[in-house]
């Protein structure tokens, strides 16, 4: 005579009852989307934040804060710097600055700065499509074919392998980059100013900053 298997017995040898089968069934796709969410997450934002130390004749005199942030195609750029020196009176100087791409390719960014807590500076661009429009202090006007996809915002954290000139947002024009050595790259301004980039892995450590109004150095901490 056939024996018949109870269920005790069909979940000892790996049959689950019918039972089972039901409730499996019912949580599989809540169980599907949850592992599509863990697994999305991860690629979805990326933030990289790096502070400087503002030295000038072996004193920091401020600080640099940078942070880049990547959403899906988009980036955004977000450099804070405050600077408090003594050149015959004492001068300090605060700038906020913001870019952001899509793509690859600029959409914005604003250059706003304050000398002594009164704003000196407010440069706003924006890509129209075929340019960009421009305002500088409330002055507006057109760049046409400029398409940016390296601005002095991405200086910190991406060395210029791989280009030959930099958007400059305070200048609003393309700037050249001479390769001075390797991973030491110097920009020259309009003004007769300068920059010196120096990197280790890809990332900006080391600035020396030359201006008309004082030397200074950004050091990685």
């Amino acid at each position: 005579m056939k024996k018949q298997v109870t269920k005790t017995e069909q979940v000892r040898f790996g049959r689950p009852p019918r039972q089972c089968k039901r409730s499996a069934a019912r949580w599989l796709p809540a169980l599907v989307l949850l592992c599509t969410f863990c697994c999305a997450v991860p690629s979805f934002s990326q933030e990289q934040h790096l502070q400087y130390a503002i030295n000038r004749n072996g004193k920091t005199v401020g600080n640099l804060s940078f942070e880049k942030s990547i959403a899906g195609t988009r980036t955004t750029y977000n450099i804070q710097s405050e600077v408090k020196v003594a050149v015959l009176l004492t001068v300090t100087v605060q700038a906020r600055e913001q870019s952001v791409y899509d793509n690859d390719v600029l959409q914005s960014s604003s250059v706003v700065r304050h000398v002594n807590g009164r704003q000196k500076a407010n440069k706003q661009i924006v890509n129209n499509g075929s340019g960009l429009t421009v305002s500088d202090d409330g002055q507006r006007k057109e760049l046409k074919n400029f398409r940016v996809k390296y601005n002095t915002h991405c200086l910190y954290s991406l060395e210029p392998t791989h280009f030959g000139n930099v958007f400059s947002d305070n200048y609003q024009q393309f700037i050249p980059i001479e390769k001075v050595a390797d991973h030491h790259y110097k920009i020259t301004f309009p003004d007769g100013g300068s920059n010196d980039y120096f990197y280790e892995n890809g990332v900006c450590k080391r600035v020396k900053v030359k201006s008309n109004l004082f030397d200074a150095e950004f050091v990685l901490l």
